[in-house]
């Protein structure tokens, strides 16, 4: 796996967990988190540490290392709730 490999799937699929791109590339996260920072000091990668919802059925969630592409356009954060049926909505 190269820079560009790993620029080419996040570029191609907007935004991955670590634990997406540690099943992708079946490498280890020691290895992926300083090619990540690479991205990250070129401006070309964001990341956010996923955090629980309210309600609580996002647990699975919580914790995780999101990372995000930015390709010079701008992508609104999405909330990955939709992932985990659970709504932001209040009821």
């Amino acid at each position: 796996m190269t820079l560009s490999d790993l620029k080419n799937y996040l570029s191609q699929h907007q935004r991955a967990t670590l634990t997406d791109l540690v099943n992708h590339f079946r490498s280890e996260p020691q290895t992926l988190q300083p090619m990540l920072e690479h991205w990250q000091r070129k401006g070309k990668v964001r990341h956010t540490q996923l955090q629980a919802c309210s309600k609580g059925c996002c647990r699975g969630t919580a914790g995780m290392d999101l990372y995000e592409w930015l390709d010079g356009k701008t992508h609104p954060m999405i909330q990955i709730v939709a992932n985990t049926g659970c709504s932001s909505k209040s009821s």
